[in-house]
Order: structure tokens, then sequence, then C-alpha cells
């Protein structure tokens, strides 16, 4: 995935009228625990408006909330599969690199479609700028 430090977002916007709209992503690796369960996972951290720049279905939750809080969690299928089981990750919390976040309240397939954007967490970039 192409990158670019995120002062250029805002830079984009203001200096190009023909850019409508742009997301920050931020990739890391995160540590993430359960309980006394601990995982190492790829995350990516957005704009709140990541949903309205790229389109992907959800099988829980609301597009249109997903993001509306810093400290909501998106997960793809496999990962909460893999964090709970059959059990619905929606409203559990994950505590990642020492800090707890609020519950899981949406869910992807594993199937993103045409996107070059890998993860398995999705966080808002003002989260990871709290958790610094």
């Amino acid at each position: 995935m192409a990158t670019s430090q995120f002062p250029a977002a805002e830079a984009l916007r203001s200096e190009l009228s023909e850019v409508e709209q742009t997301v920050r992503i931020f990739p890391q690796d995160v540590n993430v625990e359960l309980g006394d369960i601990k995982f190492k996972d790829h995350a990516i951290f957005v704009d709140q408006n990541f949903f309205e720049v790229f389109s992907f279905r959800l099988l829980h939750g609301d597009l249109a909330t997903a993001l509306s809080k810093p400290e909501s969690i998106i997960l793809t299928q496999a990962t909460a599969k893999k964090y709970f089981g059959a059990e619905t990750a929606i409203g559990k919390n994950i505590t990642f690199n020492g800090q707890t976040a609020a519950g899981s309240i949406a869910c992807f397939g594993d199937n993103v479609g045409n996107y070059d954007i890998m993860y398995r967490i999705v966080w808002r970039v003002s989260y990871i700028k709290q958790t610094v």
C-alpha cells in the first residue's frame, strides 16, 4: 500500500480543489489481549470518513456509525472468530498495546473486494493519537 505523511491529507484538500475527500490509513502491528490470551495482529487506523471513500459491506453493525466513536473497533469475520469463537464480537472489549478500547461494534466479511488494504482490525486514527 502506498503511504504518505499524515499532513498530506489536509494539504491536498486545501491546495487542490479537485480533491473532494481524503482518508488517512495508518497500518500498524498491534498486541491484542483478551484476558490472559495474547495475540499479535495487523490493524489499520483510519479517518472517520473511511466508509465514505471505500465501499465495504459489514456483516454486523452500521456503516453510518461504525467509526463514530474514536475507540470503535471493527474486525474481519475471521478475526472475530479467532478472538471470540462462536460468540458474537459485537460489544466485546479488546485491549490493544495495553489500552482497552470500546467494544467491537462492527464486523466485515473476509473478502473485502479489490482493495490493496491488508488488515484484520480497524480503529480510528484519533484513537491511536490518544494511546501514544
